[in-house]
Formats: C-alpha cells, structure tokens, sequence
C-alpha cells in the first residue's frame, strides 16, 4: 500500500488516502485522522482500512506531507561512510542521532526556504522510516515488526549554523529544525511493499544528479539504527527517523529546485526560495 495525504480545490481538510501508482489516482480512506501518524497513534489499522467511493486522479489533488505532527522526528547522522569522509567525521561505533522540530516538515512538493538567518543551505536526500508500533529499548527484530512503512525524506540543513554550533559543542538542532526543512513524501509505502536492506536514492539538484547510493551501503540498517535510538527515546507510532544522508551534500539557493527520489516510492521535488 501507498499511503497518502492530500486537500482538495474543494476543502482545504486533508484526508488520509491509497495511491495507485499505475493509474495515478488516489481513493479516500474511510478513516477519522486527518493525517498518518494521528492515525497510527490512535491504533486505527491503516493499512486495511476501507475506502469511501471518491477516487481522483492525482494530479487534480495537492499531495500534503503524510505524516504532519509527529511525537518525535529524528535524524541519524553520519550513517553513510562517504559522507562522515566528506564532513571530516571519523566512522561512528555507534548510532549518531539528533531531534528536528516536527514543526520544519513541509509538504513534498512545497517550497524549501532559505530563511534570512542562514547563508549556506544544503540538500540531505535520505531514506525515512514511519514508526508503526510503540518501540521502547527495542531489539533489531521487533523493530522490524514494528515499522509501518517508509519515506522519502530531505534532512535540509543549515550549514553554516550547523558549523558555529558544533565548533561550540552545541547540539544540531537550530540547523536542522526551521520551517521547511523536512519535506516528506510523496506518499508513505508500507513495509511489506519495500526491501529497505538494498533501496536507490538519488537526489538531484536542477536534474543534474548529486547523491546516488543504496541503502545496503549504511553503516547501520534501519533495525539497527532505530533499536539503538529507542535505547534511549521512546518511540510512539508516526513517528519519522531519518536514516542518513550518503555523500554528495551540497548548497542549494533560491530558484533551485531539488529532487529525492527512493526508489519503490516515489520523488520529493521542492522549489527553493527566499523568504517573503
């Protein structure tokens, strides 16, 4: 299942619904939430909830992001060893992970802005994960059984802040947490639909190709990485963790536009611009 949240030109009230990609048309879910992880944290079964009889195609709908206020939206970082390389970071022995405010996730074809507090704003393409079931001081297994599904993520940065803070020992989380800065989507594909052990990302900046790996090349696999997380935080259903980046990283300036694409899921494409 393709799992989606979208408005209409007739309401602006966004409703949870089942994307087919072949036909490129979305069915509306017969659920209450109006998002994913408002879903998920009230049990509702998502996954074979019944669908109402309004069925639309997809380019007559504006696609939202899918998970809208989750309890906890965390990053690992360094998890790709070109891309520790490219920063100057030695190989992590351990799970490297940061908080973004839950309030930075923008829609997946919504603007990324480069807020007048920062100077270099740089693109982060990552493989995300939605958190099904509660996992607390969880082992790699029951974190499997535990996903809900996966995402394609952007993990925007702002580089120079990021630099300031960690020459002051700081943590990452201004850098990481401005308005806009984690789009998600298009859509949400649930576990059974994606091998996350060898999966494609590629970002594009302006369709010139600046990251491509797989997730076989992570340090430390979505289980593994998330078991470590949920040593120490409490992992609620809806939640959003984002794997790693791979190496590639770089700016991004107003008039850019940036794509992810995971593959098996879909593509992220954001225009950025300056603010009003």
């Amino acid at each position: 299942m393709h799992c989606c949240r979208f408005t209409t030109e007739s309401s602006d009230r966004s409703v949870l619904g089942r994307v087919d990609r072949e036909n490129e048309t979305v069915v509306a879910l017969d659920v209450d939430e109006p998002s994913l992880d408002a879903a998920l944290r009230r049990g509702t079964n998502v996954a074979e909830a019944p669908t109402t009889d309004e069925t639309y195609d997809l380019a007559a709908v504006t696609l939202r992001a899918p998970v809208e206020r989750p309890t906890n939206l965390l990053g690992i970082g360094l998890n790709y060893a070109g891309h520790a390389a490219e920063g100057g970071f030695d190989v992590p022995e351990e799970p490297v992970f940061f908080a973004k405010s839950p309030s930075s996730i923008a829609d997946p074809y919504g603007e990324i802005v480069r807020h007048d507090l920062v100077t270099d704003l740089h693109y982060e393409g990552e493989f995300a994960v939605v958190v099904g079931d509660r996992l607390r001081a969880a082992d790699p297994d029951s974190v499997r059984e535990g996903i809900f599904g996966y995402v394609a993520a952007n993990d925007v940065t702002a580089r120079d802040l990021q630099a300031r803070d960690l020459d002051d020992a700081l943590p990452w989380f201004r850098a990481k947490s401005m308005d806009t800065f984690t789009p998600l989507g298009p859509w949400v594909a649930t576990a059974d639909e994606v091998a996350a052990g060898d999966v494609g990302i590629e970002t594009r900046l302006n369709g010139e190709t600046v990251q491509d790996a797989r997730t076989d090349d992570l340090i430390f696999d979505v289980a593994e990485a998330l078991s470590a997380v949920s040593q120490y935080v409490t992992l609620q259903p809806g939640d959003v963790v984002l794997t790693g980046t791979p190496a590639g990283i770089g700016s991004m300036e107003p008039g850019d536009e940036i794509a992810v694409e995971i593959e098996g899921i879909g593509t992220l494409r954001n225009a950025v611009v300056a603010p009003e």
